[in-house]
This record gives C-alpha cells, structure tokens and sequence, in this order.
C-alpha cells in the first residue's frame, strides 16, 4: 500500500542489478518504487497507477524507450504531464535528440551519477507537484 503523500517512481531498467541498486537508493529518498523489466510491463503497470515520474533505459529487450515514452505520452493529460528521465550508455548526442522528440523530460548518460540523478529527480518532482498540485496518494 503506497502511504498518502509519498511520489511514486516507475523505474524501467532491464539489468537486474542496476535496477536493484537505483531502487534502493531511491527507497531511501522516500520514493515508492515500481519495476519494470522491459517495456510491456512498463505498459502494464501504468495501465493499473500513474506514476509520478518515470525512469527508463532506452535499451530495453522488447521496445527501446523513445518508443515507450511515445506510448505513454499518447495516454493524454494524465501522462502528458509526468516527467520522464532517459537513461543511456550510448553516446548522448545519438540519444538526446531522439529522446526529447519522443516526448522525454531529459537524458542522463550511465554511469549515472547517483547525487546527479537524485536532485534531478526531487527538482522535476517539485516542479510537477506545483504545476498539478498535492499529491494524495491515490492513483491518477
């Protein structure tokens, strides 16, 4: 059960180990996590909880993310609004441009930067929240 007033954060990452390292840290800041391993599930669970913001690979095993993110902003209003983080190892630049015509807030290379990741995350967070007000824990 997501406690009222807690940011939920839907991490799409195929690694095992990477998602199990960000989830943990971002656990720790407070944020209730949901995982995805590909894009379907991805899909899946923002058909049942909109998240708050949305953390995904552009590699991923079955969709890479620009497609997921253009997905996601077809849903309309209630996703059109949620910020979406872009993790990649490629080279930015082949990245960047793809992953904000997509509809992506901003792009992160890996290594991430876990001190980087976590005031990007809490800025966009806040940002979000003024511009849609409280959250009340209930999905969206």
């Amino acid at each position: 059960m997501i406690e009222s007033g807690t940011q939920t954060i839907l991490l799409v990452e195929d690694y095992k180990d990477s998602r199990e390292m960000i989830r943990l840290l971002l656990e720790k800041q407070g944020y209730w996590i949901l995982e995805a391993q590909n894009g379907k599930e991805a899909i899946d669970l923002v058909a049942r909880q909109i998240p708050d913001l949305v953390l995904t690979d552009f590699n991923l095993p079955d969709i890479d993310g620009t497609t997921l993110v253009k997905h996601f902003r077809k849903l309309g209003k209630k996703m059109n609004d949620i910020p979406i983080i872009m993790v990649t190892a490629q080279p930015p630049g082949e990245v960047y441009e793809l992953a904000m015509a997509a509809g992506c807030t901003t792009v992160l290379t890996k290594p991430i930067n876990f001190s980087i990741l976590e005031n990007i995350i809490a800025r966009l967070l806040q940002n979000s929240r003024e511009l849609n007000g409280p959250v009340d824990g209930v999905s969206r």
